[in-house]
């Protein structure tokens, strides 16, 4: 409130008139949301470059985007089953790499996106995203499962970062004792 009154008395001493008030405020604003953006996208980047150059103690590369994932690992579907409302698509992770690879950054919202068969995309499960970075031994492989809050009969394609993967051919049946349905794909 004592900054609103701040703000009217130095306007009124201004003689700005209403307009050219709107318009400051306006444009103070702008800058102020564009500085902040800015600000965090260099705190993220600078966390993301500060990972890559400090290499862990375990000596592992870390991969942060598309590019780097293609570069040091090979990324293929394992197998894709689910309930009603769940799927889980389990990738596996092939390093191909003398040194461990540490998949970085999967837990970002819109990183992990499972694209349903109307083109529609869903994020991970607030579970899965809480397990999504993880590291690959040398010369190695591991699996690793993403799960998604959305029907199995609707899973089309998984996309991580900005590459997409065919779940087509990779569902696997599951026993209804198990509690899961089955899927024809």
């Amino acid at each position: 409130m004592i900054r609103a009154l701040t703000l009217l008395c130095i306007l009124g001493m201004s003689n700005a008139t209403y307009a050219d008030a709107k318009e400051m405020i306006s444009e103070a604003t702008k800058n102020a949301i564009s500085f902040g953006k800015d600000m965090l996208k260099g705190l993220n980047d600078g966390v993301d470059e500060g990972r890559k150059d400090a290499e862990g103690v375990d000596g592992a590369v870390t991969v942060t985007n598309v590019e780097e994932l293609e570069q040091y690992v090979k990324v293929e579907v394992i197998e894709v089953f689910g309930e009603e409302s769940n799927t889980h698509v389990t990738l596996g992770f092939k390093n191909q790499e003398t040194k461990p690879v540490r998949i970085a950054n999967m837990d970002d919202h819109r990183i992990v996106l499972l694209i349903d068969s109307e083109g529609y995309s869903q994020e991970q499960s607030d579970r899965s995203r809480r397990q999504s970075e993880f590291t690959i031994p040398a010369n190695t492989g591991k699996k690793h499962t993403f799960m998604f809050n959305i029907g199995v009969d609707k899973a089309d394609k998984i996309r991580l970062w900005s590459k997409d993967y065919d779940l087509k051919g990779h569902f696997r049946e599951v026993p209804q004792e198990e509690g899961l349905i089955q899927v024809d794909a």
